[in-house]
């Protein structure tokens, strides 16, 4: 068989073939123009001018926990992301009015950053669109990532103090999963002002156990020393290494049953101990795992200094919904930016012989010889392996009032139990039937042992006084697995001690908090002010 080409355009034009082709172009062209004009008419225009921030184009503030918003919604499909994004901020948290850098490699055709509140539920406050990066190397945990700044950030006065959650969203992605996030929180300028609770966020466990950019405190070979210049690990992490697996429960929880917070970092609690007097409340939450010196100090005194008595002297409050907490020494350095903990060998430690006090081991072990009794009443020295619930004691405290319990019932057996992994204990003994603290270990003898773990381990819970007053829950699954889970007497014990503490003590009158001022920024668009 023979295939003649035609020689001239007409007969090529006239060819039934492409007669066909032409037509269909047409139709295919007039579709995608009706499409356009259909999106144009849906999406108003989101640039502000700046060429970085629009509008969600969706009206709603907030999304139920576990539904994720689809990036299919704005444009893409889902699934077909093939990039990679990562980041981290230049500093942990940042006061309203303030600025905050983002630092951001990526290799993505088009990025967009979706910032996130954590409150009652995750509230999507604003996004920036097109943000430029290169694809940068880090290999180096202790000494960080050093990227470029791909953006600053101006926090506006109107943002609530929270934990804040930036997405880095490429082509393809989903909105809403927890996944890369760059984290912070922002904390408020006039300390006190709209709440009388301050919930401190873990994030010196977070960068201990953070797998990402080489080693932390728990690889083999093992850091001495780890930077906070480096990406989060994705969320949620089953280690320690994020605020969603204890931090959040607690602070969906609280916002969902009108107990207003304002947040911090630990290291807030270092560097900012004149945050704590406007607070009759402070929060320490989940795994609260490495503390520093000033940390300590600023909730309990300097025990070198008898005229510092600290937050709890001066009559603050301390709760503990956490465990194995202030198990390790730590020091903050280079402005909180970088974290020493020598741990095991702490007579590598520079400080070791010479500062003992600051030497980064146990703070129950030599040569530090602090026990976190002291401030904790409790450690996982003494506390152990935890499982099942509590075995209550004492009923007749007003702890328990409400709760229908009578002196050894037994709470929280159910499912995986309140009791941690690594649960917070004392030593004790029986006295007249009832569980007392020996002293030895450095808890207070006035703590009254209000529960201890129902089935393994020595977790308690408790309560003691000096001045202010402290209470312990010895668990870090307290707000997961019981406040997040509705159990009615987690609940109502922790109703009772919230309503109880934040009455105890007027917070002074709100000062603002010096806020440098901020260089001139693109006017960020906010879903709360439906711009």
């Amino acid at each position: 068989m023979r295939f003649h080409r035609m020689s001239d355009r007409s007969a090529r034009r006239g060819h039934p073939v492409v007669r066909l082709g032409v037509v269909l172009l047409a139709l295919l062209l007039a579709s995608l123009s009706i499409v356009l004009a259909l999106e144009a008419q849906a999406v108003p225009a989101q640039w502000d001018g700046s060429g970085l921030l629009r509008r969600p184009p969706y009206d709603h503030l907030a999304r139920t926990p576990g539904v994720p918003l689809v990036f299919g919604e704005v444009g893409g499909e889902v699934g077909l992301s093939s990039c990679t994004a990562e980041g981290y901020a230049s500093v942990s948290s940042v006061v309203q009015g303030g600025t905050i850098n983002l630092h951001i490699s990526h290799d993505c055709s088009r990025l967009d950053l979706y910032v996130f509140r954590e409150g009652a539920t995750q509230e999507l406050i604003t996004v920036i669109q097109d943000v430029k990066a290169g694809a940068y190397p880090c290999s180096n945990s202790q000494l960080g990532c050093a990227w470029p700044v791909a953006y600053t950030l101006q926090v506006p006065r109107h943002w609530r103090s929270g934990l804040y959650a930036v997405q880095l969203v490429g082509p393809g992605d989903a909105l809403g999963a927890q996944d890369d996030y760059i984290l912070f929180v922002v904390r408020e300028d006039m300390p006190g002002s709209t709440a009388r609770i301050l919930v401190q966020l873990s994030d010196n466990t977070w960068s201990a156990y953070n797998p990402n950019r080489g080693l932390n405190f728990y690889t083999d070979p093992r850091a001495m020393e780890i930077s906070f210049d480096r990406p989060a690990a994705k969320q949620p992490y089953s280690g320690s290494a994020g605020p969603y697996q204890w931090e959040v429960p607690l602070i969906r929880w609280l916002e969902s049953n009108g107990y207003p917070a304002e947040y911090c970092t630990n290291v807030d609690l270092h560097y900012l101990p004149e945050l704590l007097d406007h607070y009759p409340v402070f929060i320490s939450v989940g795994h609260d795992e490495y503390w520093s010196k000033e940390m300590r100090d600023h909730l309990e005194g300097d025990p070198n200094d008898p005229n510092d008595v600290g937050y709890i002297g001066r009559g603050g409050n301390v709760i503990f919904f956490s465990s194995n907490t202030c198990y390790w020494q730590v020091r903050l350095e280079d402005d909180g930016r970088k974290m020493v903990s020598y741990k095991d060998s702490f007579m590598q430690d520079p400080l070791f012989g010479i500062d003992n006090d600051r030497v980064t081991h146990f703070w129950t072990g030599w040569p530090v010889n602090r026990p976190e009794n002291t401030l904790t009443a409790g450690s996982y020295h003494f506390g152990s392996v935890g499982a099942g619930g509590y075995r209550v004691f004492r009923t007749d405290h007003w702890i328990f009032e409400g709760t229908g319990l009578t002196d050894g019932d037994i709470f929280g057996e159910e499912g995986d139990g309140l009791q941690a992994w690594e649960a917070d204990g004392a030593r004790y003994g029986w006295v007249g039937g009832l569980p007392v603290p020996t002293g030895e270990d450095g808890t207070p003898l006035d703590y009254q042992i209000l529960g201890i773990s129902s089935k393994l381990g020595h977790g308690m819970m408790g309560t003691y006084q000096r001045n202010g007053q402290v209470f312990t829950v010895g668990s870090w699954e307290w707000a997961a697995r019981g406040l997040a889970a509705g159990h009615p007497i987690a609940e109502r014990i922790t109703r009772n001690v919230l309503d109880r503490f934040t009455q105890l003590l007027a917070p002074p009158t709100p000062t603002p908090v010096a806020t440098p001022t901020p260089p001139p920024q693109p006017t960020i668009v906010t879903l709360q002010q439906g711009l």
